[in-house]
């Protein structure tokens, strides 16, 4: 994969942070992905929603970060929300049974809705 094609743009909704995910999430940029997604959900009643609309690609360690990134916003009584994946992200995350810990959103409209 090319990491030169990964890039993760932070939004803003009111009080609620997204993190458009665009390319691949693998071995050779999740650190950053790690760094940029986990520190929105750090903290004190952090909404963050994790928009993978533009990703199409991540690997077992990025989908177990999402569970992480998940408990660090509960932890701080906050949430983390997962919406747009494409069709073979949702296949993965489904066999992974990741959308029973972590709430998956068809849309960004719908996700940003939830957390406010």
């Amino acid at each position: 994969m090319d990491s030169h094609l990964f890039d993760i743009l932070i939004e803003e909704q009111g009080d609620v942070k997204i993190a458009c995910v665009n390319g691949p999430v693998d071995v050779s940029n999740i650190d950053i992905f790690s760094e940029k997604v986990g520190a929105l959900c750090r903290g004190t009643s952090n909404k963050t929603v994790l928009d993978l609309s533009g990703m199409n690609y991540i690997n077992s360690r990025g989908m177990g970060l999402m569970i992480e990134f998940s408990r660090q916003a509960a932890l701080g009584g906050g949430r983390f929300v997962v919406c747009s994946p494409r069709p073979v992200i949702l296949k993965n995350i489904e066999l992974l049974r990741l959308d029973a810990v972590v709430e998956i959103f068809e849309t960004r409209a719908d996700a940003v809705a939830a957390l406010s």
